[in-house]
């Protein structure tokens, strides 16, 4: 259960400290000795007991010693200090240390045995929360990704994903998506997993919905893709699952796997309407008259980019046109919609380091079954971010300086808000690390060195045509702090704020 180390400089006493451990019924793993603090810190270092019984009093290294060295590295087992000396300043330094418990010399085995069984029911409640947490914690993170594979956290950090959910282990340069129907029973999940140890070996991930929808996560070579499609649809045809699959790939990249997803429930779709075990996606591609492709994505992009809003909205009108005709039903629509929609928007985001939410969109394809209303919906929300966009300059690669002008006007007559940048940011719907660097490279100045430039010299105006107090003329340009005013002030200008008054 737990490793325990002895520190005492006589033989005898470790000694007869491990006969009473050996006998009692209390499931020690290893019990290990150290005469002395440096040889205990030596077996600390390299064992990590989970309990020390210390003694005080030794040569070369003292019990005290050895404590403030474990608190300097952080190391923090059990500590129960045993000595023969009942002073009270030893006390109150074991107090000091945090140590769990005191014995004195002659040790009686009772004492020692409730003090371990408490020490022992603290490290399994420990544990117990420890195994708590890394669930939680798991589950958190693959919420998280869950929700960036459907498109509603697209600004996720990636990498911070990709790591703790274990995406990041996985090899190769695609990856394999794999959606099944909802569960019908717990016994799936072995059967899933064995197929997969048999397939990629331990190169896989699996996570579950909470719709009990589990998604499954492969890495391959590029040479893999054609074989692990046959190998997979027959494994599956044969092992007995009931469950459908849309099966789709992706590069391995992970801006890229919120597509791939999408692109893995329209396969789901499909493999439930024909009845059949596995569908991929690249037989759904085939189908080109009732999907949207990446390539009618593509299109979109490049209007959007290039030309007019009349293009843009154009755009919506003969795909919708070609959807209503299709004959697809409308839940099938829905989700090559919602893909689009994903597709597109992450793309617009990385180009133009944008920060908008598009969730009243997705709410609208998930939940309006008329396609007319999510006609509308679409061409609403892509002219509102064309207007603002081409407003700002960001269209057509067009100058980026007539925003910055408007940023620069907005903190002429609102500086003493002390606007910050990320409102600015959430203002002109860009991302708070693009506007910054745009600000910086435009004025020449960062913009929190630009924004206190503004204030104190909107305070050299006030300075030189009123008398009011120094105090007031601090708070009216935007300082809490009268002081840190003057402080700033004198920075600037190598003056105070009085002098300056009575220069002028």
């Amino acid at each position: 259960m737990s490793k325990i180390l002895i520190v005492d400089d006589q033989n005898i006493v470790r000694c007869g400290i491990a006969k009473m451990l050996e006998d009692l019924d209390l499931g020690i793993d290893e019990i290990y000795e150290a005469a002395n603090g440096a040889e205990a810190l030596d077996v600390i270092q390299a064992q990590n007991p989970a309990v020390i019984l210390l003694d005080i009093m030794m040569p070369v290294q003292d019990g005290f010693h050895l404590l403030e060295k474990l608190q300097e590295l952080s190391i923090h087992p059990y500590v129960v200090i045993i000595t023969s000396h009942s002073n009270f300043s030893y006390a109150q330094k074991a107090v000091r240390f945090h140590v769990d418990a005191y014995l004195t010399k002659p040790i009686q085995q009772e004492e020692l045995e409730q003090i371990l069984i408490d020490i022992f029911t603290k490290i399994e409640r420990e544990e117990e929360t420890k195994e708590h947490f890394e669930l939680y914690r798991k589950r958190v993170y693959d919420y998280r990704l869950l929700e960036f594979l459907r498109g509603n956290n697209v600004l996720s950090d990636g990498e911070s994903l990709c790591r703790e959910t274990g995406i990041a282990e996985l090899q190769g340069d695609r990856m394999l998506f794999m959606v099944t129907s909802s569960l019908e029973n717990a016994a799936c999940h072995p059967l899933y997993s064995r197929i997969f140890r048999e397939l990629f070996g331990p190169n896989w991930k699996m996570f579950e919905s909470p719709g009990s929808e589990l998604l499954l996560l492969a890495g391959l070579s590029g040479s893999q893709q054609e074989k692990i499609s046959e190998d997979l649809a027959v494994l599956l045809q044969s092992s007995g699952i009931q469950q459908k699959c849309g099966v789709s790939f992706s590069p391995n990249q992970f801006a890229k796997f919120s597509d791939a997803y999408f692109q893995a429930k329209i396969s789901l779709a499909a493999a439930m309407e024909k009845d059949c075990v596995v569908y991929f996606y690249q037989e759904a591609k085939r189908q080109v008259a009732i999907l949207i492709s990446c390539k009618d994505c593509d299109s979109f992009l490049k209007i959007f980019h290039t030309e007019d809003r009349s293009h843009t909205m154009a755009y919506f009108d003969n795909l919708f046109s070609r959807l209503f005709s299709s004959g697809m039903k409308i839940e099938h629509i829905k989700l090559a919609l919602q893909s689009f929609v994903n597709y597109v928007n992450m793309n617009l985001q990385e180009r133009y380091q944008t920060s908008f939410s598009d969730k009243d969109l997705k709410d609208c394809i998930e939940i309006r079954n008329n396609l007319m209303e999510i006609k509308l919906q679409m061409k609403k929300f892509y002219a509102t971010l064309y207007e603002q966009w081409r407003e700002n300059g960001l269209l057509a690669g067009e100058d980026t300086s007539h925003l910055i002008q408007k940023v620069l006007a907005y903190l002429q007559t609102h500086y003493a808000e002390n606007p910050s940048l990320s409102l600015l940011s959430e203002q002109y719907h860009l991302s708070y690390t693009y506007l910054s660097s745009l600000f910086s490279k435009q004025v020449g100045q960062s913009f929190t060195d630009y924004l206190m430039q503004v204030k104190l010299e909107h305070a050299k105006e006030i300075l030189r045509d009123t008398n009011i107090k120094i105090t007031d003329v601090s708070a009216q340009t935007g300082f809490s702090n009268p002081a840190y005013f003057c402080k700033m002030f004198k920075k600037y200008y190598q003056v105070s704020p009085a002098e300056y008054r009575n220069l002028h």
